[in-house]
């Protein structure tokens, strides 16, 4: 079993200088720095859609949203503990730094300083529960026989085009069963990531085949883990895939691979955009967003005309509300854009740069800091600390554990909704009764 040998069982105990220890650790490739491959897995949803995108995108730098970094501290945690037996619980309160080259500067000890460049996470509860969740599915098929682990290895499928290629978070190949899986943590919370039909996951799992290609093999199970964004079938899905299967799919990802290299690759717009470094310039996305508004251009200057919403049918209502994702999605990049030309010396006309306004930030290291407001003001920890806080139920199960929890969770806890959200008919939640509106009202 790799890369530790006989690791499938969690461990609490024990420092990060024993983590060094584990043969084979320190020469994994860390998830913020992996290669980039110009037809990426984590993007052929997109370019298998519109493969004009990629010529589109030449030449525009890839940009990371804190989102994105908080979701490769939570991949490193989660590879670091499948690497060395821990459980997340272990690295609670500690400090991952994503740009860190090995263990002792990538997980720093609890209190380490942020910065203020989104590098640096506290391992919080909802991380700590979130990359558990992971750990313990991917051990409950580790834990099942004799296994071969890959985690964080590169997948390649330059067979299909020499710049397709990935990164998988954990291959698990079960010697018994003949069987691959290909587990995926997605930590975002924003769109929830199916796994049946899923470009991406057909990707690694089709990169998994070929990495294992000397080995008897049946079939791969590919599994989504997704803790923290609600999804009608839970925070694990699985699908099952046979050979045939993954062999039509690599049909249709040569196909699609081979359409993007050509100078008039078809531009299409669609929810596939959303992460498209090229969204803001692209004409395709411009028209369906003037489609989506139901926008009409004025005959003299060519501005958008907005039809007034009180004015729109129950079915214009409909379709404005249908395509209100891609139309805030295309308005947010094309402001992102607009400013980053501005930064760079381009300002659009009628607009201006100003600084954002400041607030005020403690200098220095908090105790010092804190020695000084005594000795100058004689102040006490109540005046200096903030007033402490009753932790939240989640986190007192984690205190008392989840067993004794249950037992007084109904006479002291209660769920209370913050409000209701407009959702398509299509959406599997509950829809709220005419009577029971009154309780959301302010």
């Amino acid at each position: 079993m790799s890369p530790a040998e006989g690791s499938s069982q969690s461990r609490t105990e024990g420092s990060l200088s024993d983590d060094l220890e584990i043969p084979g650790f320190l020469d994994r490739r860390p998830h913020a720095r992996r290669a980039h491959a110009k037809l990426a897995p984590s993007a052929s949803h997109r370019w298998m859609e519109c493969p004009g995108s990629i010529r589109m995108s030449e030449g525009i730098a890839g940009k990371s949203t804190v989102y994105a970094a908080e979701g490769t501290a939570a991949h490193e945690l989660a590879a670091h503990c499948l690497k060395t037996g821990f459980d997340a619980n272990r690295f609670a309160d500690y400090v991952v730094d994503i740009n860190g080259k090995d263990v002792l500067t990538k997980f720093l000890m609890p209190g380490s300083p942020l910065g203020d460049d989104d590098t640096r996470f506290v391992v919080d509860e909802e991380m700590v529960e979130g990359v558990q969740l992971y750990l313990d599915h991917v051990r409950a098929f580790m834990n099942r026989g004799d296994c071969e682990i890959d985690v964080e290895q590169r997948l390649d499928m330059t067979h299909i085009h020499p710049e397709c290629f990935g990164t998988g978070d954990t291959v698990l190949y079960d010697i018994n069963a003949e069987w691959l899986h290909v587990f995926d943590l997605k930590y975002g919370k924003g769109v929830a990531v199916d796994v049946k039909e899923n470009p991406q996951l057909f990707t690694y799992g089709s990169g998994a085949v070929r990495r294992y290609h000397n080995r008897p093999l049946k079939g791969v199970t590919l599994h989504v883990i997704q803790p923290r964004c609600p999804h009608k079938d839970g925070p694990i899905r699985s699908y099952e895939a046979d050979m045939l299967e993954l062999l039509e799919f690599e049909d249709r990802l040569a196909e699609a691979a081979k359409a993007t290299e050509a100078p008039d690759a078809p531009l299409h717009a669609g929810e596939w955009c959303k992460f498209c470094p090229a969204l803001p310039t692209c004409p395709k996305a411009r028209e369906r967003s003037m489609q989506a508004a139901l926008a009409e251009f004025a005959p003299q200057d060519g501005a958008p005309i907005l039809m007034n919403p009180a004015q729109l049918t129950d079915e214009q209502l409909a379709d404005v509300l249908h395509e209100a994702d891609f139309l805030l999605t295309w308005v947010k990049a094309v402001q992102v854009y607009a400013h980053e030309q501005a930064v760079a010396g381009r300002v659009p006309p009628g607009f201006k740069l100003v600084p954002k306004r400041a607030s005020r930030k403690w200098k220095g290291e908090p105790q010092e800091i804190e020695d000084r407001l005594v000795i100058d003001f004689d102040l006490d920890d109540s005046q200096v600390f903030k007033e402490r806080e009753m932790k939240s139920p989640a986190q007192l199960e984690k205190v008392v554990g989840k067993k004794a929890f249950a037992a007084i969770e109904a006479e002291l806890v209660t769920k209370v909704s913050s409000g209701t959200n407009l959702v398509p008919i299509g959406d599997t939640r509950k829809a709220v009764k005419e009577n029971g509106l009154e309780e959301f009202a302010e």
